[in-house]
């Protein structure tokens, strides 16, 4: 496997752990222990909706943007703790290599 597709399928995988595993750990006893929806805040549930929607995020940004741009986004998860408080700055970049990787194909 190429280095290209390397660092497309770690973003993928990064995507998917931050996108699917803390929203099912901040809604867990709803999902795994029949605990009622109710129980759980509105700030709680909105939330766990956050990283659900950066992970999606960085999964469409790893699956279709520019493989430099996806190395950008991805440089600050190697060995850094604090990723996550640049993640939407990261994701901006590689939506702006998606933006323009349209705009080419649509010319």
């Amino acid at each position: 496997m190429n280095e290209s597709a390397q660092i497309r399928a770690s973003g993928c995988s990064i995507g998917l752990l931050i996108g699917l595993g803390v929203p099912a750990f901040l809604v867990g006893p709803a999902l795994f222990e029949r605990v009622s929806w109710s129980a759980f805040s509105g700030a709680q549930l909105g939330w766990s909706m956050a990283p659900l929607c950066f992970g999606v995020w960085l999964f469409l940004v790893s699956c279709l943007a520019e493989a430099e741009e996806v190395r950008k986004v991805l440089e600050p998860f190697q060995g850094s703790e604090t990723a996550v408080l640049f993640l939407p700055y990261m994701l901006w970049i590689g939506t702006r290599s998606i933006a323009g990787r349209i705009r080419r194909m649509l010319k």
